[in-house]
């Protein structure tokens, strides 16, 4: 008798969100590769208790038929090519996954590779044909392992699947903890930042020195990032010892960003910065939106990892006094 492996209904994927399970897989593939070593059907089953022996099958032809995923000698699954070589449009049309238009409880949905793909599917939501082309959900996902759409706290791994269902339902296992690439720099204690904004003009952190300036790392698809604009657009509209400036990190077109702010408007100007190569005295971003506090003379003073409030900054501003 073939073994059973049994899935409680907490960690089964729903019906429709098999894309989720997708980008999570090339998630862990992606990190296999970083540590030079492919990954076997049963680890991935391990890894992922979510994906079902036929999915984890299909999933795999599917990478497979477009040279994305091959096995080695072991019989292991590897990446055969590099994620930035990869659209959204080369996996939609290879899997024919629908996208979700609605949120359901989703196993996982809190550690980094949950939060990045959840943050993926956000994005897809909106206009899909303008979407789907661009390269860089794809390669973000896969790199919450380096980039982190969130921190991963550490969980413990889970047992193996027992080939026996229990009496009971048992409670939710753990998936095995995400290792996450260090930050290759830190945000310097005098950062600096001279870049090109939008609307053309010229910035220059150094030339805001003798007021707090808020520097809000952030991204067109990020939902917790949208929802946070007007409260920085006040926070630099009405406080005049405050300035708030937008670093977009995304691969973005100035015109797409522009015609994006028509419809999102804020008060204080924003800057495109390139997602692979940020300002070289600011710290690789593990979490959108990401925020830092500079004091009236340019030192570092606090950095915020999710959506910053005028009372964040205020009870920041205080204890720096």
């Amino acid at each position: 008798m073939a073994a059973f492996r049994y899935q409680p209904v907490e960690l089964r994927l729903p019906q429709g969100y098999e894309f989720y399970g997708l980008l999570r897989l090339l998630g862990r593939f992606h990190h296999a590769r970083l540590k030079g070593r492919g990954l076997a059907d049963d680890e991935i089953l391990r890894l992922e208790p979510m994906l079902t022996d036929s999915l984890l099958h299909d999933l795999a032809c599917n990478l497979q038929e477009i040279g994305l995923l091959r096995r080695d000698e072991q019989g292991e699954w590897l990446l055969s090519r590099d994620l930035d070589q990869v659209s959204l449009a080369d996996l939609y049309e290879c899997t024919q996954l629908s996208i979700p238009v609605a949120e359901k409880h989703l196993p996982y949905r809190d550690d980094s590779l949950g939060r990045a793909a959840l943050a993926a599917l956000d994005d897809l939501r909106l206009p899909l044909r303008e979407r789907l082309q661009r390269k860089t959900p794809l390669l973000l996902l896969p790199l919450a392992l380096a980039l982190a759409l969130a921190a991963c706290k550490p969980a413990q791994e889970p047992a193996p699947a027992s080939s026996q269902p229990p009496a009971q339902a048992p409670a939710p296992s753990t998936p095995a903890p995400v290792e996450e690439t260090p930050a290759e720099r830190t945000t310097a204690e005098f950062p600096t930042l001279k870049m090109k904004a939008v609307d053309g003009s010229e910035y220059d952190l150094a030339a805001h020195r003798g007021k707090w300036v808020v520097v809000n790392f952030w991204a067109t698809w990020c939902a917790p990032c949208r929802k946070e604009m007007p409260e920085l657009s006040a926070l630099h509209a009405m406080r005049s010892n405050i300035e708030v400036v937008g670093l977009a990190y995304e691969d973005i077109e100035a015109p797409e960003m522009q015609a994006f702010l028509t419809k999102h408007p804020v008060t204080y100007p924003i800057v495109i910065v390139d997602p692979f190569d940020p300002p070289a005295d600011f710290a690789t971003p593990r979490g959108l939106p990401l925020t830092h506090l500079l004091d009236p003379q340019g030192k570092l003073a606090h950095s915020f990892l999710g959506p910053v409030t005028a009372a964040g900054v205020d009870q920041q501003l205080a204890a720096s006094q």
